[in-house]
């Protein structure tokens, strides 16, 4: 283990962070990713994104998608997204 970035690499940057900032950069991936098509991925950062934030009453891209526009009973957002971030049972 290193105990200083130098003995590491003497390039290696050291960048600030919190929850509020990660969860920001996965939304920015997220949308990246879902405009070069790249559904699934785009969907599981954008769900890790959701579980980091406190929770709020305020409007939030989940809850629209989770509210419409595609009926609940066809569409489980909660299933696919713990479908792409879990192994699935035989």
């Amino acid at each position: 283990m290193h105990n200083t970035k130098e003995e590491y690499s003497p390039s290696l940057e050291v960048v600030e962070t919190n929850k509020q900032l990660a969860a920001l950069s996965q939304i920015h991936a997220a949308i990246w990713l879902y405009n070069i098509r790249e559904f699934e991925c785009a969907v599981t950062l954008a769900g890790a994104a959701e579980g980091i934030l406190p929770p709020t009453s305020d409007p939030h891209m989940f809850s629209v998608l989770k509210n419409g526009p595609l009926p609940r009973a066809k569409f489980d957002y909660n299933f696919l997204l713990n479908w792409l971030k879990h192994p699935t049972p035989p």
